[in-house]
């Protein structure tokens, strides 16, 4: 996958310990779709809504894999937040 979504990679490699625990609900949470979660994660690690939040959000969601038709895959998308979200939470440590 390219570049593993950088900007969150680096979010969620320096989030507290409210914020992973906050990630880890909404990707547990199964009745919302992957592009809602993205959003949803976008809102926890970029929380001050500076001007540019929605062009971060947008940077969130740009870097999901797709489909041909241009699909968030929600698979592997969900596979990869997991994998970070399981990096940062065996840290042990904020960032």
């Amino acid at each position: 996958m390219k570049n593993l979504f950088i900007k969150f990679r680096q979010a969620v490699l320096g989030c507290d310990e409210a914020q992973l625990d906050t990630a880890f609900a909404i990707l547990k949470y199964r009745e919302i779709g992957i592009l809602r979660k993205v959003k949803c994660f976008a809102l926890v690690f970029f929380s001050t809504k500076p001007p540019d939040f929605a062009e971060k959000e947008m940077e969130l969601v740009d870097s999901l894999p797709k489909a041909s038709d241009g699909r968030i895959l929600d698979k592997p998308s969900r596979n990869a937040i997991c994998d970070l979200l399981i990096e940062r939470a065996s840290n042990g440590e904020e960032g």
